[in-house]
């Protein structure tokens, strides 16, 4: 008869239950399911902030050019194939002053933005 063997009572185990496998693919996919909707965000964040330069560039360009012209009153609007419209005026103010608007929609994902650019300058004699 051969020996019998001690049993341990303690079991020895190597590597994951089904149980801690799924909680971390779960922690994962709402780690990358976050990941995904931050990237989102920034695109979308993104192409708003260059409608937003392209547009305030439009209007500081116009606004130079009117600045540069003789003292006079002058208005007029235009739009561009990027789809931004654009209006503008220089009228003169009391004290050979010229005050100089631009402003500028841009459409960003379908909504319409603006913005506005107001300067005075002094008129040369």
């Amino acid at each position: 008869m051969r020996p019998r063997s001690l049993i341990s009572s303690r079991k020895t185990s190597s590597g994951f239950t089904l149980v801690e496998v799924l909680v971390a693919i779960i922690l994962i996919e709402i780690g990358l399911l976050a990941l995904t909707a931050a990237t989102g965000i920034v695109i979308r964040e993104t192409t708003a902030s260059r409608a937003r330069t392209s547009a305030l560039e439009i209007a500081r360009n116009r606004v130079e050019t009117l600045q540069s012209l003789p003292c006079a009153d002058v208005a007029g609007s235009a739009t561009d194939l990027s789809g931004h419209h654009e209006e503008w005026s220089a009228h003169l103010v009391p004290v050979a002053t010229r005050e100089v608007r631009d402003s500028v929609t841009f459409f960003v994902q379908g909504a319409a933005h603006s913005l506005a650019l107001h300067s005075r300058t002094p008129c040369a004699p």
